[in-house]
């Protein structure tokens, strides 16, 4: 899933995040493993890391946490960062309808 280095998941990233992200998430649910890499394996991994904890549940704050205490570093933009703390787990109110929180200043201490 194409994610250009040091920068957010954009439009390419969500297009095929849409249509494999269900999967993904399934074989978590069941307890499977799965692989997410980048070439230093910090940014763009650590990014897809939390979403997927955030799509599972977790709230923003917790899912940066727990991916940086696996790998210290991990989320290393603060526009990384700030796409991260903008998303919502699925069955959260989102009144944009677009699936990212309106709200930006959650992520200010976590940077």
């Amino acid at each position: 899933m194409p994610i250009t280095d040091a920068r957010p998941p954009d439009a390419r990233f969500e297009a095929i995040w849409s249509a494999h992200g269900p999967a993904v998430l399934d074989v978590v649910r069941v307890g499977g493993r799965i692989l997410v890499h980048c070439r230093g394996g910090l940014g763009r991994a650590g990014t897809v890391a939390a979403r997927i904890l955030i799509e599972l549940g977790h709230p923003g704050a917790e899912a940066v946490e727990l991916v940086r205490r696996a790998r210290p570093g991990a989320i290393e933009t603060r526009d990384q960062l700030c796409c991260v703390m903008g998303l919502r787990s699925p069955g959260t109110a989102d009144p944009s309808g677009t699936g990212h929180s309106s709200q930006g200043g959650e992520a200010d201490g976590l940077v």
